[in-house]
């Protein structure tokens, strides 16, 4: 349901040559740039070991201010995954949904029990983790780019592999001799959009089309005074709310 007058107000014309122009632009900047590009010449790349608890490398992400951190398997030598957001949340979900069915809550050492690795395999649980003698959960397959990946095949491989940032893998030996593939950054779709933002925005003549006000795009847009549509809920929602 459209506002009143809004099904004949004509939409708002792009700028002459847009957008094949923009998408034009963006196209040859992303085949252009590599992952190295996305090295920061100077800065930290925190690791949480596999073996860390789960508690602690949640602290250490807080302390370090950083939302995403490649986890480092000692054993294999190598990044085996990363841990972000999605899996405090879903800690917290097991352990909720385990004392909603009756466990008793975990103390600070029976959490310590649950390291890194095994919420990585999805083994963290009110119960302790995967039951004795059931097969252990298969473990997410690391999504990782190299450095002279092109940005548009790291935007690729994030939406391909469903994960909005993923580690920069340095190949063997290019840290020091005798070195592992070793993770030298971190690439997400927010980095390429703002390094290539930071590339085209200037002169911003160049592409009207990344100066122009979202409003004047058609894009499903919002205005701040048209009413909203009313919405269908099923029977009996508003005595429920009403009873609220």
């Amino acid at each position: 349901t459209l506002p009143p007058g809004a099904a004949s107000a004509p939409p708002c014309p792009h700028p002459e040559g847009e957008p094949a122009r923009t998408r034009a632009a963006l196209a040859d900047f992303l085949r252009s740039r590599t992952a190295a590009d996305l090295v920061p010449d100077s800065g930290k790349l925190v690791l949480l070991d596999a073996r860390l608890p789960v508690r602690l490398a949640f602290v250490a992400l807080h302390d370090e201010r950083v939302a995403t951190a490649p986890v480092w398997c000692p054993k294999a030598r190598a990044v085996v995954g990363m841990l972000s957001p999605s899996d405090f949340v879903a800690a917290l979900v097991a352990l909720r949904s385990s004392v909603t069915a009756g466990a008793s809550p975990m103390s600070e050492s029976e959490m310590d029990a649950h390291t890194v690795g095994a919420l990585r395999a999805g083994g963290v649980s009110g119960g302790g983790g995967t039951p004795p003698g059931a097969p252990p959960p298969p473990s997410r397959p690391l999504v990782a780019v190299a450095p002279d990946d092109t940005l548009a095949d790291v935007v690729r491989t994030l939406a391909g592999g469903g994960v909005s940032v993923a580690p920069v893998m340095a190949a063997p030996g290019e840290c020091g001799p005798g070195s592992a593939r070793t993770p030298v950054a971190l690439a997400s779709l927010a980095g390429v959009l703002g390094a290539a933002l930071r590339a085209l925005r200037a002169p911003a003549s160049a592409l009207p089309l990344l100066s122009a006000s979202v409003g004047d795009l058609p894009l499903g847009t919002w205005a701040p005074d048209a009413p909203l549509p009313p919405r269908a809920l099923p029977p009996g929602a508003v005595e429920r709310i009403d009873a609220r």
